[in-house]
């Protein structure tokens, strides 16, 4: 747990670094499933493959938390994790190593969609 933790800390860090600033504030979101389908299909419309899109929870964050999101440069996650049926749970870090684990052209927050979930939001 303690490592989980740390690296937390860690995607916190990473995520006021992407941002371009120290001063972003970060919390935890910890949801059962969402149920919006924008998670699975995008909402940027930006290319044919949206749904793999990083720009999507930005767009998703502002819906979910609009007085935390509404700046110039919204939010953005920088880490989260994925509870499976089994009960296990997988970490991921958007861009790095979150493309769908079941093989579809998409990010594994589509999950959010039907399965417990985990997140770290910066702004």
């Amino acid at each position: 747990m303690r490592g989980l933790a740390n690296l937390l800390g860690l995607g916190a860090v990473l995520g006021m670094l992407v941002s371009g600033t120290a001063s972003a504030a970060c919390w935890a979101w910890p949801s059962s499933p969402t149920y919006d389908i924008r998670w699975a299909v995008g909402m940027d419309s930006a290319t044919a493959d949206d749904d793999a899109s990083l720009v999507t929870d930005n767009a998703l964050l502002r819906f979910f938390f609009p007085t935390k999101c509404a700046g110039t440069y919204g939010c953005d996650i920088v880490e989260y994790s994925i509870q499976w049926y089994s009960g296990s749970w997988q970490t991921f870090t958007p861009g790095m190593n979150d493309t769908d684990p079941a093989g579809y052209a998409r990010r594994a927050w589509s999950y959010f969609y039907d399965h417990n979930f985990r997140a770290t939001v910066c702004n």
